[in-house]
């Protein structure tokens, strides 16, 4: 897990409030992690996240949540991860982004490795994304998408004319 924060901290290099909120996110997470009586002594920290980085800075990634190493949060503002979404390595979330459930708990979205989401897009309900995908901003995403495709749209459609390129 300690080996997540540099990668994490190197996939945000140039914004030290991306490093500040990913670093943050692997401490509390490996916190949640422990036995009962270092997550009492926790308290404290996990506290200070809820406060700080859901209530002050807006993204609201919950410390349970699985997310894989090299998470790049670009602009990171109102950024919003419901705790039972996947997310794989080397993920890079833009501002404004939504990934969450669809009907209950457990219809959260799986989103594979190196996977770019743009700005303003929504990525709800139990489907999978596969590794490679980019997801152009202000998309919608409703349905699984095959690896290595580019979407965009409301809703999301695979997007012809670039889908050889990569941002």
């Amino acid at each position: 897990m300690l080996r997540y924060i540099f990668q994490d901290w190197n996939a945000n290099h140039g914004s030290r409030k991306a490093r500040f909120i990913a670093s943050f996110f692997r401490v509390v997470q490996l916190l949640g992690k422990q036995n009962a009586f270092l997550r009492f002594v926790g308290v404290p920290l996990l506290a200070t996240y809820e406060l700080f980085v859901v209530w002050v800075l807006k993204v609201e990634i919950r410390h349970p949540t699985q997310i894989g190493p090299g998470l790049c949060l670009v602009g990171c503002a109102t950024t919003v991860v419901h705790q039972s979404s996947i997310l794989g390595a080397n993920c890079r979330i833009g501002n404004c982004v939504t990934i969450g459930i669809k009907r209950g708990p457990q219809d959260c979205p799986t989103i594979g490795d190196n996977v770019s989401i743009g700005p303003n897009s929504v990525i709800i309900g139990a489907i999978h994304i596969g590794d490679g995908v980019i997801i152009e901003p202000g998309s919608v995403v409703l349905h699984d998408v095959k690896p290595y495709t580019v979407i965009s749209g409301n809703p999301a459609r695979v997007n012809a004319t670039n889908q050889n390129s990569r941002l």
